[in-house]
């Protein structure tokens, strides 16, 4: 459990656009072709036009949206946190992606770390640093931090942490839904 809360209290990015900066800063036209809203704590990726709209909407009917566009991530508490959107978005613009091995995916989906066994190709990065972590396919799988030793990546957030997070929500219910009589 102490591993948990390692993950969760690591500083890692500021803003939105730190994290864009970081994992794209081999082309810095990309950083800036995206347009970012910032909608209360949350970023949100929008299509050209739409935050036009958006502002007319809120200021002729004083209607604010709750969600716009693609979710990047929520800023809170002086940190950034991406969403696995943002990270998808990142990977085919970014030279900070280590390769891992099929065992290694499934494993990192399902929480754990990356041994060095596991990683077929990673860029050349100092420990401490963060990378996409991404299959054979060349899909994200999520990100971590480069580890000296026998783990190479600390796995910082993976495509699975959503079903984990439901799996354990209070609110879920118990047990297989119960058949319901169609008449």
């Amino acid at each position: 459990m102490a591993h948990q809360s390692q993950k969760s209290s690591t500083r890692l990015f500021k803003t939105c656009d730190e994290c864009i900066e970081y994992f794209t800063d081999t082309e810095a036209n990309f950083a800036q072709s995206i347009e970012i809203y910032r909608l209360r704590n949350e970023c949100f990726l929008l299509k050209k036009g739409m935050r036009e709209l958006i502002e007319a909407v809120r200021r002729e009917k004083g209607i604010f949206p709750a969600h716009a566009g693609i979710f990047l991530g929520k800023e809170k508490k002086g940190r950034f946190e991406p969403s696995l959107a943002l990270l998808e978005i990142l990977a085919p613009h970014s030279q900070k992606k280590a390769i891992i091995d099929e065992k290694g995916a499934w494993l990192f989906i399902c929480g754990r770390d990356v041994f060095k066994e596991g990683v077929l190709s990673d860029p050349s990065l100092e420990p401490g640093e963060l990378v996409l972590v991404q299959n054979q396919q060349d899909e994200n799988l999520g990100y971590g931090r480069i580890c000296s030793g026998t783990v190479r990546i600390l796995n910082l957030l993976d495509r699975g942490d959503f079903l984990r997070r439901e799996q354990s929500s209070p609110n879920r219910s118990k047990g297989p839904k119960k058949e319901r009589k169609i008449e």
